[in-house]
């Protein structure tokens, strides 16, 4: 049997006292604390967090592996990385087509074919 899909939400309520739940987005309540404590909150918050977190990471897959969350902060690690490289590498790109234009509009000259080809290839086009 699949768990119920996510996201999953913390909500306050009272039923015979305060309480503290964990209920999905859609359907039925998951579970809740039969005290609204600051640690029974902050539990609660660390449960629905790691349950969204994990939103489709197979259940069998967390629990063989304990290393799991490690491998899952190097993955973002890399796609900031990633996306930092993407971002010099635009900006990169932008410079030399400015340089490029500014050449041609004081009649110095252009960007060796070599240097277009480049522009071309980082924009994801054909050399």
């Amino acid at each position: 049997m699949e768990h119920t899909p996510e996201p999953w939400n913390v909500i306050e309520f009272y039923m015979s006292g305060e309480r503290i739940g964990v209920e999905p987005k859609e359907g039925d309540m998951i579970g809740f604390f039969h005290d609204k404590s600051e640690r029974t909150k902050a539990n609660a918050r660390r449960i629905v967090a790691c349950v969204n977190a994990c939103k489709n990471i197979p259940t069998d897959v967390l629990e063989s592996d304990p290393n799991i969350a490690e491998v899952i902060i190097e993955a973002v690690a890399v796609e900031e990385h990633r996306d930092e490289i993407m971002r010099q590498n635009f900006e990169l790109i932008s410079a030399l087509e400015r340089v490029e234009k500014w050449l041609e509009t004081h009649n110095i000259g252009c960007l060796p074919d070599s240097e277009k080809e480049l522009i071309q290839r980082a924009k994801g086009g054909a050399a």
